[in-house]
């Protein structure tokens, strides 16, 4: 169960997605490299439109995140990290602010 901070009208979803290439070591350089440098280090976030706190949520929200630079299916020397997190807002005069108070971490799952 999820509870708004106090004074919250509305909310967004960021969604984030980051690539991580395994590595490999390189006896040319004698050093490791990342298998897959293109994509090694990529990222990118994503966020809906502002729902109101007080209407009905869609039952479904879609976000897309694509971190890849190169087009098919992630390689399997790579690893994808997501996070998901929510932003309340606080509408004043036709205008959302951002709410900072009681801002925390939480990992909800790492699999």
């Amino acid at each position: 169960m999820l509870t708004a901070p106090k004074g919250a009208t509305h909310f967004k979803l960021i969604l984030s997605a980051s690539l991580l290439s395994d590595y490999a070591y390189n006896t040319t350089i004698k050093k490791h490299q990342p298998i897959n440098y293109i994509d090694n280090g990529s990222y990118k976030a994503v966020a809906s439109t502002p729902y109101p706190l007080n209407a009905l949520t869609p039952k479904k929200i879609t976000l897309i995140a694509k971190a890849t630079q190169t087009k098919g299916p992630i390689p399997e020397t790579m690893s994808l990290i997501t996070a998901i997190g929510i932003i309340f807002y606080q509408q004043i005069n036709n205008q959302l602010f951002e709410l900072s108070s009681s801002n925390a971490l939480r990992l909800e799952q790492i699999a």
